[in-house]
């Protein structure tokens, strides 16, 4: 299956080269059985378009309760019920509205744009980072934090410090709410983690290494 997806995506770029891309995911079922088969090939799909330079919108993380499709979300175990569809409309309309894309190994993060002294700033959805990436987010008392690695990065929304550690660490653009979403400066929280951010020449895709 994945060899007939590298040919069908060589194919559309080679004929549509100005085309962007969206690979996404296969949706878990309520069946542990098949959901064997699918997460292989999710992963296979998201180093697919790693190589491919493509990108990877997975829909699981928003769809799943525990290690499978969310019963509320289904009435036969594999198609979606209304609410989930529009669970998933959403994913493609945060990818939609993101100024820039964001990656991690081929995997989309939801971006938006903030400004410091007069310059964009790219920030990424804290969750859809850490869902990437395979941290846990935390919320308490107003601040947000995320665990990767052992490590803890936590900000109290609308001020321009975050702690790493423990350690202050002051930012040039204070963390943002969206539509109920916490987006925090990505360079900061990337460094922190010990990941490098390489961007294209235009400053409009931006691959977390």
């Amino acid at each position: 299956m994945l060899a007939r997806y590298q040919k069908l995506l060589e194919r559309i770029k080679a004929a549509l080269p100005d085309s962007k891309i969206v690979v996404q995911s296969v949706l878990l079922t309520r069946n542990p059985a098949w959901n064997d088969y699918i997460r292989p090939l999710n992963t296979g799909l998201a180093q697919l378009c790693r190589q491919m330079d493509l990108v990877f919108l997975d829909h699981n993380p928003a769809l799943t309760e525990g290690d499978r499709l969310a019963a509320r979300l289904t009435g036969d175990g594999i198609h979606l019920r209304q609410a989930g569809y529009d669970l998933l409309a959403d994913n493609i309309r945060r990818y939609l509205e993101s100024p820039v894309v964001v990656k991690y190994r081929g995997r989309l993060v939801f971006s938006r744009l903030g400004s410091s002294q007069g310059q964009p700033e790219v920030l990424v959805n804290l969750r859809s980072f850490a869902r990437a990436t395979g941290g846990t987010v935390q919320w308490s008392n107003g601040q947000a934090g995320l665990i990767k690695g052992g490590r803890g990065f936590s900000w109290t929304v609308g001020q321009k410090v975050a702690v790493l550690d423990g350690k202050e660490l002051v930012l040039d653009v204070p963390p943002a709410v969206v539509n109920n979403s916490l987006y925090v400066p990505l360079n900061p929280l990337a460094e922190a983690l010990g990941y490098t951010v390489n961007s294209a020449a235009d400053n409009k895709t931006f691959n977390i290494m």
